[in-house]
C-alpha cells in the first residue's frame, strides 16, 4: 500500500508538471482536489491515449534515432499548421465568438432544456458556459486534431452548423492555455508546450481553476452548467497593473464582441435559443433569446442592461449571483419573423465534390416593426450607455450559413439562409462556387 501511494503521488506530480504554468499557479490556490471516480479514470485514459498513441509523447526514448527525427519533423509541421489556423485564418480575434456559438449549436441537449450559452468577459479571461450534455471521448479526440470534426453530413442534408473542424483553434488568438471542463473531462492546452504540439496536445487538469468554480457550481444565466471553457488571456492582452484591471487591448476586443451580440445571430440556428454576453468592465449584460410562436412565427428578443454587475468569485458567493439575477433596468427590442423553408431534392450539382440527396433554403420575413421592450438604463447616474456600440435595432437583410456571414448584407427585404460553401475562415462566401450559384 505504501508503494502504491508513493506511485500515485509521483503520478500526480508528473501530471502537474505537464500542465501550463498559469494553471499550475491556479492549482496551488487551496482548491480541494476532486474525488476520483470511474468516470474520471476513463476520461484520464482518453487523454493519455491521445498523448501517447496519437502524438507519441513519452515514447521518444524507445524509438531509433531515425524515427525520432521523423517524429520531430511531423510535430513541427503540425505546429506550423496550427499556428496558421489559430492566428492567421481569421481577420479578427473576435471571430472566436461565432465559433463558440457554432460549437454550442452543434451540441446535444437534454429534452425539456432550453439550449443556452453564456459568455463572460472578465479583465483577465473569457469564461464560456453551456448546458449541453457534455463532451464524449470522440469529441475530445476531434478537438485534439487538425481539421477533424464529428459533425457529419447525414442523409445529404447538413445536420450540423459547422463542418470544417477548425473552430476551436480560434481560441488561441486570445489565450495560450485554453481549458475545457465537460462530461468528466478536465484538460487544457499549452500553446508553448516543449513538444511543439501545444495546439493539439491535451494536459489533464487535477482540479478546476479558482476563477471558474462559482460558474461550475451555479450560473444564473445557464442551468445546469455541463460544459465550461476557460480562456485565460495571453500576455499581449493582460494589463501590467494586474489581473483585476482590463488592458486597453482587451477592452477594444470586448467592444468588437459586443457588436456581434445581435439577436438575429440565433435566427437560423438549429438548437441554441438563449445567448448571454456579460462584460465586467462596464457592467454590461446582453441577453438574446429566440421564441417559437407557432405558425412559422419566430420572435427574437434582445435585452441590454448595464450598471454594477458583480463578477463571479468564490468570496462573493450568493451575493454575486443575486446581483446578476437582478441587473439594472433593461432596454431592448423584439422582432417577429415569418420563417419559411423549401427543401430541394436531388440537387443537380454536387456540394463540394459530394453528391447530396437534398438541401434546404429558408427565408425570414420581418412581421411588423421592432417593439421596444423597456426604457434606456443608466449607470451610476449617467443618462446613456458608456461609449459602447450595442445593437439596438435589426440592420438590413443579411445572408446566413446558419450564422450571419460577415459582409454578406445584400439589402434584401428578408433574411436568407442556405447551405452555402464558405471560405475556410467562414467569413465569406466562395464566390466562384457552382454550388453557391445554384442556390
Amino acid at each position: 500500500q505504501q508503494q502504491q501511494q508513493q506511485q500515485q503521488q509521483e503520478g500526480a506530480r508528473t501530471d502537474r508538471s505537464e500542465a501550463p504554468a498559469v494553471l499550475q499557479q491556479v492549482m496551488q490556490q487551496g482548491v480541494p482536489p476532486l474525488p476520483a471516480s470511474k468516470e474520471e479514470t476513463e476520461c484520464r485514459r482518453v487523454i493519455e491515449d491521445i498523448r501517447t498513441r496519437t502524438y507519441g509523447v513519452g515514447l521518444e526514448d524507445s524509438l531509433p534515432e531515425a524515427m525520432r527525427e521523423v517524429l520531430e519533423k511531423a510535430r513541427l509541421r503540425t505546429q506550423r499548421s496550427c499556428e496558421q489556423l489559430a492566428e492567421k485564418l481569421y481577420s479578427s480575434s473576435t471571430h472566436l465568438v461565432y465559433e463558440l456559438i457554432q460549437n454550442a449549436d452543434d451540441c446535444d441537449y437534454m429534452q425539456n432544456t432550453v439550449p443556452a450559452l453564456s459568455i463572460e468577459a472578465t479583465p483577465s479571461a473569457l469564461i464560456v458556459a453551456s448546458n449541453e450534455c457534455g463532451f464524449r471521448a470522440k469529441d475530445v479526440v476531434s478537438l485534439c486534431e487538425i481539421a477533424s470534426s464529428t459533425k457529419a453530413v447525414e442523409s445529404g442534408d447538413k445536420q450540423k452548423t459547422g463542418e470544417k473542424g477548425l473552430g476551436f483553434k480560434s481560441v488561441f488568438s486570445i489565450s495560450d492555455t485554453p481549458a475545457v471542463f465537460s462530461g468528466g473531462f478536465r484538460f487544457c492546452f499549452n500553446k508553448h508546450d516543449e513538444t511543439g504540439l501545444g495546439y493539439v496536445l491535451p494536459n489533464w487538469v487535477e482540479q478546476p481553476p479558482q476563477a471558474i468554480l462559482p460558474t461550475l457550481q451555479g450560473n444564473p444565466r445557464v442551468q445546469p452548467v455541463n460544459t465550461c471553457i476557460f480562456l485565460p488571456l495571453n500576455s499581449s492582452l493582460q494589463s501590467p497593473e494586474g489581473p483585476s484591471v482590463c488592458s486597453p487591448q482587451w477592452d477594444s476586443l470586448q467592444r468588437e464582441m459586443v457588436k456581434q451580440m445581435e439577436s438575429r445571430t440565433l435566427l437560423f440556428l438549429r438548437r441554441l435559443s438563449h445567448l448571454t454576453f456579460a462584460e465586467q468592465g462596464h457592467g454590461l449584460q446582453i441577453t438574446v433569446q429566440k421564441l417559437a410562436r407557432g405558425d412559422g412565427i419566430v420572435e427574437l428578443q434582445q435585452r441590454c442592461s448595464y450598471g454594477k454587475i458583480s463578477s463571479f468569485d468564490a468570496g462573493a458567493g450568493a451575493a454575486a449571483t443575486a446581483a446578476l439575477e437582478q441587473p439594472a433596468a433593461p432596454c431592448g427590442w423584439s422582432q417577429k419573423y415569418l420563417v419559411a423553408q423549401h427543401q430541394l431534392l436531388s440537387p443537380p450539382l454536387p456540394r463540394d465534390g459530394r453528391k447530396v440527396s437534398a438541401t434546404t433554403i429558408a427565408v425570414a420575413f420581418p412581421v411588423g416593426r421592432p417593439e421596444v421592450l423597456g426604457p434606456s438604463a443608466a449607470k451610476d447616474g449617467q443618462e446613456s450607455m458608456p461609449d459602447l456600440e450595442v445593437p439596438t435595432e435589426p440592420p438590413a437583410g443579411q445572408v446566413y450559413a446558419f450564422l450571419p456571414i460577415n459582409g454578406a448584407i445584400f439589402g434584401l427585404p428578408f433574411e436568407l439562409q442556405a447551405d452555402w460553401l464558405l471560405t475556410a475562415s467562414r467569413e465569406s462566401l466562395q464566390t466562384s462556387s457552382s454550388w453557391n450559384l445554384l442556390l
